[in-house]
Parts: C-alpha cells; sequence; structure tokens
C-alpha cells in the first residue's frame, strides 16, 4: 500500500492532476467542490449512495481523492459507504487504479530526436530518359473509297458482302430500273421520229432544188424546205442527247467496282430505297497499306527521329514491321481536338488484315528529367509539388515542379528541382512546411527503356 501512494505521489509531482480531473468528469461537481472544502472522501461517498450515484463513478471518484492525498484507500472507502457488493465494487475500481499508476509512472519521457516524424528520402539524380511516345490507330489501305449509286431507287440485287474480293468491272448491286428502261425506251422512239423526219425534209428540199432552175419552184419555197431541212437536223441531235442520257440514267443502276480490291463495309440491304450518292460500299483499292492514328497536338510538336514508327498489332504484339510518317494533316479535327497522322508502310506483313488496330511508337531525342516514385506527388493549390529537405536543418517545405508525364508508378519531372536535393517520397502526409524530419535515405529509381504516352 505504502508503494502505491509512493506512486499516488509521484504521479501528483508530475503535474497530471489534470488527466485525474478528466477521469472523474462524470461525477458531482458539487461534491468535489464540498471535498476541498474539508468534508472527508468518505462522507462524500455516502452522499453519493444516497443519491443513487453510479458504482463506476463513485469508483473513478475514491481514486482522484486517493491520489489526491485522502489517507484511506479507495477500497476501504467504498466497501464502508456503498450499500453493495463488495466484490463488484472491487472489480470496478482497481482497473481505474492500476490505468492511472502505470500510465503515469511507466511512461518514459522522449527525447526530441524521437518525436521526429520519420519519412523516406531520395536523392534527385537528373537522367537522359528515353522519349518515346505509343498510339493506337487502326492499319487500312492507301485509298479508300465509298462507293453509291448515282441515281436513287430501290436496291433490286446485291452480289458481294464485307470481305470479297472483286476486279475493276465488277457488278456489285443493281437497282430497280423499269423506270430507266422506260425512258430508254421513249428517248429511242423520239429519236427514231426524228430521223424519219430529217429524211422528209432533206428529200423536200433536194426536190424543190433540182425545180429551181426552170423555174418550176420559187425561192421562196427553196428556202422554207432547207429550213425545214435545218429544224428536222436539230430535232434529231435533242433526241440523241436524250437517248444517251436515257441509257447512262440505266446504266447508273448498276453499281461496279471502279478498282481491283476489298469490300471492307456494306451499308444497304436488297428492297432499301436509296437515295442518289448515299453509301453503299466501302472499297479497299489494292495497293500501298498504312497505318492511320489521331493523336493529339502534343505528340506532334516535334516529329520523330528519322521519321520512322515501330508498328506492331494490338492483337499479337508479335507481329511488327516499321512505317514511316507520310502525311500530318496540317489543321487540327474540330470534333475531338486531334491530328490525323498517316503512316506508310513499305512491306506489310500478311497477318495485318485491313481494319486491325495497330500500336505505333515513336522514338525521340532522349530528355533530361528526374525520376520518382508517384508517392513523392503532393499538390499546392492546383499545381503539383514535392515536399524537399534541408540538408543543414533537416527541415521540408513544399516546392512547384513540371511533370512530363506520368508513367506506371513513376513521375517524369523537367523542371523544379535540381541535382543532388532530398525530396521525401514517402511519409508526406504526415508532414507541414517548416517540420523537421528525419530522413531515411533510399536509392535512385532504375533506369527504364520507354516512357509512354498512350492514348
Amino acid at each position: 500500500m505504502n508503494s502505491t501512494r509512493s506512486l499516488s505521489c509521484q504521479i501528483l509531482v508530475s503535474s497530471r492532476r489534470s488527466l485525474l480531473i478528466e477521469l472523474v468528469r462524470g461525477i458531482d461537481r458539487e461534491l468535489v467542490t464540498k471535498t476541498q472544502k474539508g468534508l472527508s472522501m468518505e462522507r462524500c461517498v455516502k452522499n453519493l449512495a444516497e443519491k443513487g450515484s453510479d458504482p463506476l463513478a463513485v469508483g473513478r471518484f475514491c481514486c482522484f481523492f486517493c491520489l489526491a492525498g485522502e489517507r484511506q484507500t479507495p477500497f476501504r472507502i467504498v466497501s464502508k459507504a456503498w450499500p453493495f457488493d463488495h466484490g463488484l465494487v472491487m472489480s470496478l475500481v482497481v482497473p481505474v487504479v492500476l490505468s492511472l499508476i502505470f500510465v503515469g509512472c511507466d511512461r518514459k519521457r522522449e527525447t526530441p530526436e524521437e518525436r521526429l516524424s520519420g519519412v523516406r528520402t531520395q536523392i534527385v539524380e537528373v537522367i537522359a530518359y528515353p522519349n518515346t511516345a505509343s498510339l493506337t490507330g487502326e492499319y487500312r489501305a492507301r485509298i479508300q473509297s465509298d462507293l453509291a449509286f448515282r441515281v436513287g431507287g430501290r436496291i433490286a440485287t446485291r452480289m458481294v458482302d464485307v470481305g470479297s474480293l472483286v476486279s475493276e468491272g465488277d457488278v456489285l448491286a443493281t437497282m430497280d430500273s423499269l423506270q430507266q428502261v422506260a425512258d430508254v425506251t421513249a428517248a429511242k422512239a423520239a429519236f427514231g421520229s426524228a430521223e424519219a423526219a430529217l429524211s422528209q425534209a432533206s428529200t423536200n428540199a433536194k426536190r424543190i432544188a433540182q425545180l429551181l432552175p426552170s423555174r418550176s419552184a420559187t425561192q421562196a419555197e427553196f428556202d422554207d424546205a432547207k429550213a425545214a431541212e435545218l429544224t428536222a437536223q436539230g430535232s434529231i441531235n435533242i433526241s440523241k442527247s436524250v437517248r444517251e442520257t436515257a441509257e447512262n440514267q440505266l446504266s447508273f443502276t448498276y453499281l461496279k467496282a471502279p478498282a481491283s480490291g476489298v469490300i471492307i463495309a456494306r451499308s444497304v440491304e436488297v428492297g432499301q430505297v436509296v437515295n442518289a450518292a448515299q453509301t453503299v460500299f466501302t472499297l479497299a483499292f489494292d495497293g500501298e497499306r498504312e497505318a492511320v492514328f489521331d493523336a493529339f497536338q502534343r505528340h506532334v510538336a516535334e516529329r520523330p527521329t528519322d521519321d520512322k514508327i515501330e508498328l506492331s498489332l494490338v492483337s499479337n504484339p508479335s507481329i511488327k514491321t516499321t512505317g514511316f510518317i507520310r502525311e500530318i494533316a496540317p489543321s487540327i479535327d474540330q470534333s475531338n481536338g486531334t491530328v490525323r497522322v498517316k503512316v506508310a508502310i513499305p512491306e506489310p506483313p500478311q497477318q495485318m488484315t485491313l481494319g486491325a488496330s495497330v500500336i505505333g511508337v515513336a522514338q525521340f531525342l532522349p530528355t533530361d528529367a528526374v525520376k520518382l516514385p508517384w508517392t513523392a506527388l503532393s499538390r499546392q493549390g492546383d499545381q503539383a509539388a514535392v515536399w524537399v529537405v534541408d540538408p543543414d536543418s533537416s527541415t521540408v517545405s513544399e516546392r512547384v515542379i513540371e511533370v512530363e508525364s506520368y508513367a506506371s508508378g513513376v513521375l517524369l519531372i523537367t523542371g523544379g528541382l535540381n541535382a543532388g536535393e532530398i525530396v521525401v517520397t514517402e511519409g508526406t502526409q504526415l508532414i507541414r512546411p517548416g517540420q523537421k524530419v528525419k530522413s531515411i535515405q533510399e536509392a535512385a529509381l532504375p533506369e527504364a527503356t520507354s516512357s509512354g504516352a498512350e492514348q
């Protein structure tokens, strides 16, 4: 018991009276005040018992009073004043007393060095990082044409489908041509009538011309006959043009392949009524192949080395080939904000089929950058930042940086840091500006072969 009082005195001497007061915050404040004015702890406990206070609250009060200087132990006071089971009271009071003793006396005083926040850091190293850009595009023919009828009507037949190989002049589809056939028949009849009229006018003009020397016909009759002949000649020219137009309209009801190639798209079905120039098929011409990419403006700010692009299939990356930039669109597509880039493929692999998705990787000049893990990234306002450690004072400060790109788990930083500086890579959520930290050094991240900027 003496050791308990000695420990209690040590608690009081170590200025933990405020902790004890917090422990009895639920006790009747009036009783505590009266006790300080001279009432004994035993009398205060009896008052609490008469008011029906909770036994645990009484036990906390006794602990406070005992540690504050009362000569009687809380076990003895409660056992005398409280009309309940002693075992219950002791089971409530003992844990409270022991917790106070161990909290107040067994806690070691921390040194300033032990209170420093431990953070993992890395020394900044500027490296020549391989600069690449990776985009996904489409493998296609250099020339692709949308095929359509030149007249409107109902689709009568369709001879090909997607994937069909066609040759120049092959009929791909036909349209209902009853109207066009009737127009051709009428045009031919009109042409025949014009021919008969011309023949009659010519014969009449010749006969009058023969009678003119013998004065059996007048000059006026000859002039009228000659005018009729010229009019008939004009009518026949008009009829011929109408006939040719009708025949052309009839030919337009046949959709033919303009060149050899493969059908890569179909837009109509048999029986569908289409307008003139409405797309029916898309034909990829035989010949050169290319890869088409829709790149953002930052990807075309500079041209790759030697304009060379490494291409591979998305479905089978082992199928590879090399292409060269053939065309970069001079303007930005307003619908999606991209720039169309076309890459010519001199030797396309047979495994690359039209419409396949390909990945193009362009190599640029290396970039001087700092490589840090993503855990080092912080934010200052709306800008990216990192925490920098002052090697002299061991204090930290936040600094704004320029991030070139975000790769898998790492950052590539091109501005804001200098070689040899110390950057916090782990533990940034536990520090504040000007705080001293305990630095745990780690090695710089290994160099990678590429930095992806995949679309």
